[in-house]
């Protein structure tokens, strides 16, 4: 089969470490990669403020952040878990089995990325802290604005991250 039309997400750690793409697609695939990656975890904020009712699970994730601020690997794990449990909570079940497709791969992504992004963002826990709360008040517009600067800030630097580590660049 062609895994460019055949594939599933469980391909995204693979196409990451061993370049299976053209030099030339790698750049804009490395965009479009973090693009759905936030697109996901802003629709799981989006979907939490409109219809949760308890975003107690998610709430512990952030809790347990400044304990891994030592293990980047660690910490982003938890921080993708503190998204899927957004998506969980809001009880949207097709979203949820959505995040599911994705959430393995993701998890291999994070866990090969985040060493290499050093130091937890030092901004990590307050904004999150605010991004809770605006969902916990059902502030849909109010979350969705300070999830997507979050993401805006990150990626610069996660797209260098990410041309590092694609063998050949991602230029």
């Amino acid at each position: 089969l062609d895994y460019r039309r055949e594939g599933t997400p469980a391909l995204l750690p693979m196409v990451l470490t061993r370049g299976h793409l053209p030099e030339a697609q790698r750049a804009a695939v490395a965009r479009e990669m973090l693009r759905l990656r936030t697109f996901m975890a802003c629709e799981a904020v989006r979907l939490a403020a409109k219809y949760a009712t308890d975003i107690g699970v998610a709430r512990e994730h952030l809790e347990r952040a400044p304990s891994l601020d030592a293990d980047p690997s660690a910490h982003a794990l938890n921080e993708l878990d503190l998204y899927r449990e957004l998506t969980i909570a809001s009880g949207i079940s097709p979203a949820v089995w959505m995040v599911n497709a994705f959430w393995a791969p993701l998890r291999e992504v994070n866990a090969l990325l985040a060493p290499m992004m050093g130091q937890v963002d030092p901004e990590f826990q307050a904004t999150m802290n605010e991004l809770l709360r605006r969902v916990e008040q059902h502030d849909e517009e109010g979350a969705m604005t300070l999830v997507e600067s979050w993401f805006e800030r990150v990626d610069a630097r996660l797209l260098e991250v990410i041309e590092g580590v694609w063998p050949g660049g991602a230029s």
